[in-house]
């Protein structure tokens, strides 16, 4: 069971997307430490290749 989930919009973020999630990953597994958690995304019709680039993310914690 999941005990957080983080629900985050995006739209056109794919200049800073890997880097933002990247820094998010890292940041809940410092200090949420014995704690289950999920990133979910969802993304709102980019068109700028934001979708493409959270597919590619090597992020178990991460729900596109």
């Amino acid at each position: 069971m999941t005990e957080i989930s983080l629900i985050i919009p995006v739209y056109n973020e794919a200049v800073i997307i890997q880097n933002t999630f990247g820094e998010l990953d890292a940041f809940m597994k410092r200090e949420m430490r014995g704690r289950t958690f999920e990133i979910s995304v969802v993304d709102d019709g980019s068109t700028d290749g934001t979708g493409d680039k959270l597919d590619a993310l090597d992020m178990p914690n991460l729900r596109v």
